[in-house]
């Protein structure tokens, strides 16, 4: 009926490695662990004298052997100490001499009894074992540090919390970090002379700092928020409290090199039952009643969706833009993507800032549905800017005010739509897949597909291809090295298009592919424009291209308006074609800009480079702002080599480069095609 106990001669003759610093991983001396082996016990409580308490090394030291003890038994180890002896009587000198008097186990059995002891000892354990139980629920473990900012993980909340250099002793937030009052008085907690539990938050903060600056710098590479990421041969999948991999092994949320905290739910689940290559044929069938200009077209954007759900898997992550004319069913087609990607994507318009999208993603891997995104703009230039970044998830640098700077990698694939397309240069043409659809014919928009109609099928239906996508990885990475086999183009071309042909094989295919396959498919898909636009991209040619994109704003008789340089020059070839004149009111308010439509030769376009609201159409591009751009003009392959003579554009004499608008329509389709739409409705 006794209490079994084991006694060390000192608190720190219990390492198996006399003289080294003890920790809670240093080794127990053999004799201890043999003689509590022998023993059997449930549970170790180690004690220290009273004295304890006014002794932080004596903690220390048994704290760390309770810990070691833990790790070498596998059964709770709990560090615990004598009480105070009691006073004589209740005066405060006697309590005061009690409260100094060291007391050991057995001055405290002498004084109370054996009986009384093990009493105290047995509620001890089971208040020592419930305040385990507490700590267990909360606390965090340190991740690191940045600048001036400490980097740790709730175990309550599930998530990294970072704190500032002026949040170590706020109470709320230390309390909010760890679960709430009852860990902290757990922790840090002690019963004053009075009865009442304080808490030392201050001593709580300092751990907190301490630790995160033994763990080290922190990268924000560790943190992994919801979508979908490649671990291996396998992906792990997470969002909201829903985390979990592929292969059907156990994912912890920290602890494997990689936090993933609880963020926002995507909505697919293990259990979801994969659709059938039937399915998605049926998918790719329902996109084909738009009017894209080619089948491989409506192939691209049905892969570009399929593509979406394994944004952060993805060692390179291509883009999509979708350039379609008033009448087309641009909004419906967006309509069901949003639907099919349900929670796996972010929607927004282009009038949103990269650094609104960068922080409403933040670690998150989810698509970008980009709408209104029209032709240029610092906004929208500057969010192009962020998307060639994520295409290979570099980590991005950006200065703070405290001068610690700070990272960050942003990883998501987009679908940028609109009337014009954005303005590309050649490192963009690169990254984008580009297709075009044509106005619908009338009987067509009056009978929308069930998809269009049924949107809980819709949204059911991009589930279940989420969890097809997900069991095909191991398919679509063989997939993908067959097909950059059977591809000709430049290594730019492969990186885009070489994962949209895999993941288009793996959607539609339940077998593996072979080699013949991939040879065979690739010449299905007829790429031979898309590898034409990506390879014979130059940043020479940027300069016509962001100029026919450019939005300005222009007087025209008595109407203020907002167009496109390609649009103002398809009306002015029609004014000047009707007038039989270079001076109607399209060509006057080009020539404000520098430029003018002369019919000379088939039609040409004058262009005056040092004409300044020329050169200030330029102010929002990275690579033309404040560049030569005479030189870089004259060797863009659409520019005639010789100048003009002397001539007068917009109250200016000047001599002007001349671009032929037959070849700015065969070189850049897809911008001119609104323009000529509109044209043709019109005449």
């Amino acid at each position: 009926h006794g209490m079994p106990a084991v006694a060390i001669p000192g608190v720190t003759m219990w390492s198996a490695d006399p003289g080294t610093s003890l920790s809670d991983d240093t080794s127990v001396h053999p004799h201890i662990l043999s003689a509590l082996r022998e023993i059997n016990p449930a549970g170790v409580l180690v004690l220290a004298d009273s004295d304890a308490k006014g002794n932080r090394n004596v903690r220390q030291a048994l704290g760390h052997l309770a810990a070691a003890l833990t790790k070498a038994l596998c059964i709770p180890c709990l560090y615990a100490r004598v009480p105070d002896a009691k006073p004589e009587d209740d005066t405060a000198k006697a309590k005061k001499e009690a409260a100094a008097k060291k007391q050991g186990l057995d001055d405290w059995i002498k004084a109370e009894g054996a009986d009384q002891v093990k009493r105290y000892l047995n509620w001890q354990w089971d208040k020592l074992i419930e305040r385990e139980q507490v700590l267990a629920k909360g606390g965090y473990y340190p991740l690191g540090y940045q600048g001036e900012n400490n980097y740790v993980w709730s175990v309550a909340r599930g998530c990294i919390i970072t704190f500032g250099s002026s949040d170590n002793n706020s109470k709320a937030k230390l309390m909010n970090l760890v679960g709430g009052q009852s860990w902290c008085e757990a922790r840090y907690g002690e019963i004053g002379p009075r009865g009442k539990m304080a808490v030392d938050f201050d001593k709580m903060g300092g751990d907190l700092i301490q630790a995160c600056i033994e763990a080290g710098p922190f990268s924000v590479e560790m943190c992994r928020g919801s979508g979908v990421w490649a671990d291996g041969d396998a992906l792990v999948v997470s969002g909201g409290d829903v985390l979990w991999r592929t292969d059907g092994a156990q994912q912890e949320r920290f602890g494997t090199g990689y936090a993933y905290p609880r963020s926002r739910p995507l909505g697919i689940k293990e259990d979801i039952t994969p659709a059938t290559a039937k399915q998605a044929m049926a998918l790719l069938e329902c996109l084909s009643t738009w009017g894209f200009r080619s089948q491989s077209e409506c192939m691209q954007v049905f892969v570009c969706i399929a593509l979406s759900y394994l944004t952060g898997a993805l060692p390179w992550r291509p883009h999509a833009s979708l350039t379609a004319p008033r009448g087309s069913g641009k909004s419906q087609l967006q309509k069901l993507v949003k639907n099919l990607l349900g929670h796996a994507a972010v929607a927004c318009d282009a009038d949103s800032t990269a650094p609104g999208i960068r922080q409403a993603l933040r670690q998150d891997t989810l698509a970008l549905l980009l709408d209104e995104a029209e032709s240029s703009g610092k906004k929208l230039q500057a969010t192009m800017d962020m998307l060639r970044s994520a295409s290979s998830g570099s980590e991005v640098l950006r200065g703070t005010q405290d001068q610690a700077g700070t990272s960050f990698t942003l990883r998501t694939m987009a679908l940028v739509t609109g009337i014009v397309p954005p303005t590309f240069n050649a490192a963009d043409e690169s990254r984008f897949v580009r297709v075009e659809l044509d106005a619908l014919p009338k009987a067509s928009q009056t009978t929308p597909h069930e998809l269009l109609i049924n949107e809980p099928a819709a949204k059911s239906l991009g589930l279940s291809l989420f969890a097809r996508m997900l069991r095909a990885w191991p398919r679509l990475l063989d997939a993908e090295t067959l097909i950059r086999k059977s591809m000709d183009g430049d290594s730019r071309f492969r990186d885009t298009f070489a994962p949209v042909l895999a993941a288009a094989w793996v959607a539609l295919h339940d077998n593996a592919m072979t080699e013949i396959e991939a040879k065979q498919f690739v010449n299905e898909m007829h790429l031979d424009a898309q590898r034409a636009r990506v390879c014979e991209a130059d940043d020479d040619a940027d300069v016509v291209s962001a100029l026919l994109g450019k939005v300005i704003k222009v007087t025209i008789g008595e109407r203020s308006v907002e167009s496109t340089i390609a649009d103002l020059i398809i009306n002015a070839a029609a004014e000047v074609t009707a007038l039989r004149s270079t001076k109607g009111p399209t060509n006057r308010a080009l020539g404000l800009y520098g430029m003018r439509v002369n019919l000379d030769s088939g039609g040409s376009l004058l262009v005056n480079v040092k004409a300044e609201n020329f050169q200030k159409l330029f102010d929002t591009s990275k690579a033309l702002a404040g560049s030569d751009l005479s030189t870089t003009l004259k060797r863009n392959r659409l520019v005639e080599p010789k100048m003009t003579d002397t001539m007068t554009i917009g109250g200016r004499s000047v001599r002007c480069y001349v671009v032929r608008i037959k070849d700015l329509l065969a070189a850049n389709d897809a911008v001119f095609a609104p323009a000529l739409t509109t044209a043709a409705e019109l005449a």
